[in-house]
């Protein structure tokens, strides 16, 4: 009778009994994830504690020409009234050089990468183009005009930043100051006003060139504002990525570090080279042509989340993750002429992360 009971029922028995094999499976599973899931907060924690002593993740923009000008606008009773804007010109020409030189930091058991660099800065103007405008000349308040150089954490200079100016009339030096000049598209930026000869010179071209010593924690930045934007980075560091709107168009990497060039073209980005008022964001995340080089250490526990994530208790779980299109994580050492896909998944778990930028469940770009 047993036996007519078990061929009857076989199949559900044996699927039962797999069922409750592979739960007493998933307990220590579940455990070894929540580890590594904690690990992982504390280790952004240390990050972050790290970067806001050092210096966070550093954006450089500029420099840019802002010059106020005055506009008749309605007011609310129906007449019109006088108000201050501000013109903002970019550079024909913007090209950027430096070194990276990337240093290790510890917070107990986990290490963080900050780095110090040195960016030579040179950008021209072949004129100010204020015809695009529109703007008349007798609106326009050249006593007020100012040069914005922006960064993302100010925190970081070592070194005090000038800025020379150069026109075919002379050239002066300007010493850039935080906020001297606000508005609603540079709040915090170095600033400095400029001389009272620029009208002369507006028509002809300009120069400005700089030396910025800096720090920063994990990723550098550059917002494309010339026409044509060249960016020359060099490091030791030997497992950069590579992110933004743009990939560098060479870049060399080996186990003595990497060198990249960028060069991003006004067609590129989705701004123009002069506007007026707030119509247009400089910031590289809400701005496409973006550029960016990031120091990534190799995570430990990302490899260990990966590791439980495809243990033989998750295999039933595979078909659910194959439907996002991702594929395990295997390192390999790629070309360095061609970037490396790598993708991740969280397993059995529900993913926490939204398929953020840095979510082991997103599919990256980066160079090995």
């Amino acid at each position: 009778m047993i036996n007519q009971f078990w061929n009857r029922n076989r199949i559900v028995l044996k699927s039962f009994w797999i069922g409750f094999l592979i739960l007493i499976l998933l307990i220590p599973t579940f455990l070894i994830s929540n580890l590594v899931t904690e690990r992982q907060d504390r280790e952004r924690e240390s990050v972050a504690e790290i970067s806001s002593r050092w210096a966070g993740a550093q954006t450089v923009t500029g420099p840019v020409i802002g010059i106020p000008y005055v506009e008749t606008v309605s007011d609310n009773s129906g007449g019109s009234k006088p108000e201050k804007r501000w013109a903002y010109f970019l550079p024909g020409k913007l090209d950027i050089s430096g070194r990276i030189v990337p240093e290790k930091r510890y917070r107990g058991i986990y290490k963080v990468i900050v780095y110090t660099t040195e960016l030579q800065v040179r950008c021209h103007y072949d004129s100010l183009h204020l015809q695009e405008l529109n703007l008349p000349a007798d609106k326009m308040l050249w006593s007020e005009a100012a040069v914005f150089f922006n960064l993302s954490d100010l925190q970081g200079l070592q070194d005090e930043i000038s800025l020379r100016l150069d026109t075919h009339t002379g050239g002066t030096d300007l010493e850039l100051v935080p906020a001297k000049f606000s508005t609603e598209q540079f709040k915090n930026a170095l600033t400095a006003a400029l001389p009272g000869w620029l009208p002369a010179a507006a028509g002809g071209p300009l120069e400005f060139s700089t030396t910025v010593r800096m720090k920063g924690t994990g990723n550098l930045s550059f917002a494309p504002t010339g026409r044509e934007t060249k960016v020359a980075v060099s490091s030791s560091w030997p497992d950069p990525s590579f992110s933004g709107s743009n990939l560098p168009d060479l870049r060399t990497v080996k186990d003595s570090g990497f060198v990249a060039n960028w060069r991003v073209l006004a067609l590129n980005r989705n701004f123009p080279q002069q506007w007026k008022g707030n119509t247009f964001d400089l910031d590289p995340a809400s701005s496409n042509g973006s550029i960016n080089a990031r120091s990534t250490p190799f995570n430990t526990f990302s490899l260990g989340l990966r590791s439980v994530c495809f243990t033989p208790c998750s295999f039933p779980f595979r078909n659910i993750s194959a439907s996002t299109e991702l594929t395990p994580w295997r390192p390999s050492r790629q070309s360095a002429s061609s970037p490396g896909m790598s993708g991740q998944c969280c397993g059995p778990q529900r993913c926490r992360h939204s398929l953020a930028p840095n979510c082991p469940c997103s599919t990256v770009l980066s160079i090995p």
